[in-house]
């Protein structure tokens, strides 16, 4: 008994985070979007018979999608109270990875306040069970592999737990690029280092072999033509430019234009601790950022009826991206493409500014790779606008551990306000999810 209010002690913001997860869970009707076809998959084929089907057809994610069929062919309730375990499990692995003082408990509610910042309503767009096993579970299996690796010393049962992670971590397309990139830094630092360790390296390997599975099975080239011929006809004429564009583009109109709250606290933690140093290239290189994103997403309303010549700029990026060979020599285009590669560049650079350690640097600019190039690369899927705004997940993953590692910076009285202020931004954000709920 004791040990279990040591335990609950320990860890009582995150049973309280799961608390409101499951709050919100119940407030959502049984089916939002796909669950229909997932619950009555076995009642039409056997498992064995689904799994050779979709092995066939969407190899890719066959170990999401057979275990979906299997979690919903039960009632929901089984599902939501599943999900509230690895929404713990989610939130418990970023603890031990993030916070180095875990009795701080101030820290600790900042690092949640951050989850509860995601737009979870972009969920309900393809059913939200569907998307959190398509999102949620691979990210919480990717953030338990990576605490393995990182583990001084493990048992080879744990080292087997932590590849079979990996591998269903790797199913989802999106978080398979992250974790081939979080390996890859592990495996550099290690080599930086002078460690030898092998597990790293095995792990890498296998997240490459499953990239491969994905590039090279049949099952995953079939999805591609259905996916062309029912969602995106005009896709198979784009040109590899134009899909780097459009996935570069809309990924860029959606952080400055869209108001994305993670991507605008990132770039106020940043502008704050560039502006700690009070060196001017971190006030220009902190405020380009911050400005942007401000004045042309918060702030585009009351912008507008000042500069109507600006509407042109949020109508430039269409269905193909930014430049296509219809508009190439339309400079208004230009503008808009320009200004995205001006804000990234900045970002970039202030990053750089932010440490003084090489290696510190590297990972950081690596890290932040890394999360926008796994929503970059839906520009080269046919699902990129059907989909919606759940593509980002991988990324925001990625920018809250950014914003946390920019809090760390901070003076412990700013840290205080700030934690204020996220808390109540957070929960804007959870009272628009439970607004948004059975729309």
């Amino acid at each position: 008994m004791a040990k279990v209010k040591a335990w609950t002690k320990e860890h009582c913001l995150l049973l309280m985070a799961a608390g409101i997860w499951l709050a919100v869970e119940f407030m959502i009707q049984a089916t939002t979007g796909d669950e229909p076809a997932y619950q009555s998959a076995l009642q039409l084929q056997s498992l064995s018979e689904y799994i050779t089907y979709y092995f066939e057809t969407w190899s890719n994610r066959i170990l999401i999608d057979v275990l979906a069929v299997v979690v919903l062919a039960q009632p929901m309730i089984v599902f939501k109270v599943f999900n509230v375990l690895v929404f713990f499990m989610h939130l418990l692995g970023f603890k031990k990875l993030l916070l180095k003082d875990r009795t701080d408990k101030m820290q600790e509610l900042f690092l949640l306040t951050l989850f509860f910042m995601i737009p979870y309503s972009c969920f309900l767009d393809a059913g939200f069970s569907v998307t959190c096993m398509y999102y949620l579970w691979p990210a919480t299996a990717g953030i338990w592999s990576i605490y393995i690796v990182l583990k001084k010393q493990s048992s080879l049962f744990l080292k087997l737990v932590g590849a079979l992670l990996l591998v269903f971590a790797c199913n989802m397309e999106q978080t398979a690029l992250l974790m081939n990139v979080v390996l890859l830094l592990v495996c550099c630092v290690n080599l930086s280092n002078r460690e030898k360790k092998s597990y790293p390296w095995l792990m890498f390997v296998t997240a490459i072999g499953c990239i491969l599975f994905m590039l090279l099975g049949e099952g995953g080239n079939h999805r591609v033509k259905v996916e062309i011929g029912h969602k995106f006809p005009e896709y198979i004429g784009l040109t590899a430019l134009q899909k780097f564009d459009m996935g570069f583009s809309t990924t860029m109109e959606h952080l400055i234009m869209g108001c994305d709250p993670l991507w605008i606290l990132f770039v106020t933690f940043l502008f704050l601790v560039l502006i700690r140093e009070k060196k001017f290239e971190g006030y220009i290189l902190g405020a380009i950022p911050f400005g942007c994103s401000l004045a042309f997403g918060l702030f585009k309303e009351s912008l507008l009826p000042v500069f109507p010549p600006l509407s042109y700029m949020y109508e430039a990026v269409g269905e193909y991206g930014v430049i296509d060979l219809n508009n190439y020599d339309l400079r208004n285009r230009w503008v808009v493409l320009l200004l995205f590669l001006f804000v990234l560049a900045t970002v970039i650079a202030g990053l750089y500014l932010t440490e003084e350690n090489v290696k510190r640097v590297f990972l950081l600019i690596f890290a932040f790779g890394g999360g926008f190039l796994s929503r970059l690369i839906m520009g080269f899927s046919p699902t990129i606008y059907a989909s919606g705004d759940r593509t980002y997940y991988p990324f925001w993953l990625v920018l809250i551990v950014l914003v946390y590692g920019l809090f760390q910076k901070l003076d412990k009285d700013k840290q205080e306000r700030v934690n204020i202020i996220t808390m109540l931004i957070a929960l804007v954000s959870v009272c628009s999810t439970v607004v948004s709920l059975n729309r």
